[in-house]
């Protein structure tokens, strides 16, 4: 239960955190398309979205299947293959949702080179 509630955490507060750049976004022409990005002094919220939504998310779901194989050797233990497809999609889900943080790190990252 506990890599379940650590992975949705994670996702739901990168998710928040997208709302967040969102909000406080300018469109910003980056060659292939026009999309709204992030102000270059919000960097740390683009960040800590990438470090939530794949990385905490895949240690989430590693976690939980050691568990799970580890409790494989206790006779009294039950499965839950559930925890593991949730977070298998939380996964997947997480890995778009970092693009977008990964977009915005991006373009902030630029602008401070260009600025230099």
């Amino acid at each position: 239960m506990l890599p379940l509630a650590l992975g949705g955490a994670a996702f739901v507060i990168s998710l928040v955190l997208a709302f967040v750049e969102g909000a406080d976004a300018r469109a910003s022409d980056l060659g292939i398309a026009t999309l709204p990005v992030i102000e270059p002094r919000l960097w740390w919220v683009a960040l800590l979205g990438y470090l939530l939504t794949p990385i905490v998310v895949i240690v989430a779901s590693g976690l939980d299947r050691l568990w799970q194989r580890a409790g494989l050797r206790d006779r009294r233990f039950t499965p839950r293959p559930l925890y593991s497809t949730v977070l298998t999609w939380l996964v997947r889900v997480g890995f778009v949702l970092a693009l977008w943080h990964i977009v915005n790190l991006a373009a902030a990252i630029s602008d401070f080179w260009s600025n230099r």
